[in-house]
Order: structure tokens, then C-alpha cells, then sequence
């Protein structure tokens, strides 16, 4: 799966009004902006996140565990297949 978002690292900017800012290389712009700070570290943690998940999904496939079990593995393929689907998609399961 590759992400369609603008890559991060996305962080919180400084100023009078909170909002999150896409800082890199060779972007910087506005992404969001988030009425109270916690929404904006959460905003700004996004694309770190994604790629954990990204990341868990991966591994548990790769070690053949399924997410149609009650066990801790299954749980997270689970929860991370749900997340990156949330995420590219923006359906929720």
C-alpha cells in the first residue's frame, strides 16, 4: 500500500493560532488546523502512525498470523488493517 498523503514529518507550528504545517525538504504548507493542541499532536503524529501501522501489518502477515482470531496478534492486524484502511480509503471497519 502507498500513501497518497503528502509525506511528513508534519509538525505544529508556532503562532497565535494552532495549526499544523507540513515541514520537509521540499514542502511546507498548511494541513489542518485543529481548535485545541491535542488535536494537532494528533494531527502532526499522522503520518508516523500510518507507516507504524503500515509497518505491524507487514510483520504479522509475514509471521502468517490472521486477524480472525481473539489472540493479541490477530487483535492488532486486525485494528492495523482497520487504521490503514481508515486511512487510505476513509472508511472505517
Amino acid at each position: 500500500m502507498s500513501a497518497q498523503h503528502t509525506p511528513g514529518p508534519w509538525c505544529i507550528a508556532s503562532g497565535g493560532t494552532r495549526f499544523v504545517t507540513i515541514t520537509g525538504p521540499d514542502y511546507s504548507g498548511l494541513v489542518a488546523k485543529a481548535p485545541k493542541v491535542e488535536d494537532a499532536r494528533l494531527i502532526a503524529a499522522a503520518p508516523d502512525l500510518y507507516s507504524i501501522a503500515v509497518c505491524v501489518e507487514a510483520l504479522l502477515t509475514r509471521q502468517r498470523w490472521t486477524a480472525n482470531g481473539n489472540d493479541p496478534e490477530s487483535v492488532l492486524l486486525r485494528d492495523a488493517r482497520a487504521a490503514i484502511a481508515k486511512a487510505t480509503t476513509g472508511i472505517s471497519k
